[in-house]
């Protein structure tokens, strides 16, 4: 299985020729920054990004910021048609990755995704992999989609086991069960948006999937020892956040 590339750009013509000179990937496009986010708010298997900005960027680096903001640990690489130094101190502001002028050069675009993928663990020819490298792959596929309705059959596939067997080989490698590790996950980007961010605990909550507050409250306090309230008020009277 090829790694999948979401490449955004309002050029349709760049787009399909995007596709046509990285072979070794498959391609996912999307004309903007709003469509990508829909994209990434489903379940999905997206390695990288290549977010190609025109002239008038700076609408659009409010969704990178988006972005990185929801998938943290999602590689972003800036592709810019103007080049500017104001451009490029924006995109380190809104944590891209890497960065690269059009006309593209498309070795050098090759280098940049192999590294920042290399870097990934699990992400590349899963057919390949040894059963911790597959392991460590359902590991990125949870983080990546830590705010959106995924279990354990949608990890399975990512695989291509079942979803019985992923449930015995994952504590067996990781010492802790699928959804223990999966409920982890959610708790500390609960703490990451406690902490970063203005966000009401209940919208919180529904950003992590709870049907009801209470849930994610009764869950938060069981593993932080606090309520999502409690450690909002330390983490600002201790310094840290926003």
């Amino acid at each position: 299985m090829r790694p999948l590339v979401l490449h955004i750009d309002k050029d349709e013509t760049f787009r399909k020729h995007f596709k046509d000179h990285f072979p070794e990937y498959d391609v996912q496009s999307a004309p903007d920054g709003k469509t990508a986010l829909k994209i990434l708010s489903l379940p999905n298997n997206i390695a990288i990004v290549v977010f190609a900005l025109a002239a008038a960027w700076q609408e659009e680096m409010q969704n990178i910021k988006k972005i990185k903001f929801l998938h943290n640990n999602l590689p972003v690489i800036i592709l810019s048609e103007c080049g500017s130094k104001e451009l490029l101190i924006e995109a380190l502001r809104a944590r891209a990755d890497d960065y690269l002028d059009k006309p593209l050069d498309c070795e050098k675009g090759r280098e940049i995704c192999a590294r920042l993928l290399a870097s990934m663990k699990g992400l590349i020819g899963s057919e390949k992999m040894t059963v911790k490298g597959k392991i460590e792959k359902v590991k990125l596929f949870l983080l990546a989609n830590v705010f959106k309705k995924t279990g354990l059959a949608d990890a399975a596939r990512t695989v291509s086991w079942s979803p019985k067997y992923l449930s015995r080989v994952f504590p067996a490698i990781t010492g802790k069960g699928f959804e223990d590790y999966r409920l982890e996950l959610k708790m500390e980007q609960a703490k990451r948006l406690l902490r970063e961010t203005h966000e009401s605990v209940e919208g919180i909550s529904r950003k992590l999937g709870y049907a009801y507050p209470e849930s994610f409250r009764r869950q938060f306090k069981e593993l932080t020892g606090a309520t999502p309230t409690k450690f909002r008020k330390r983490t600002e009277s201790a310094g840290y956040g926003r």
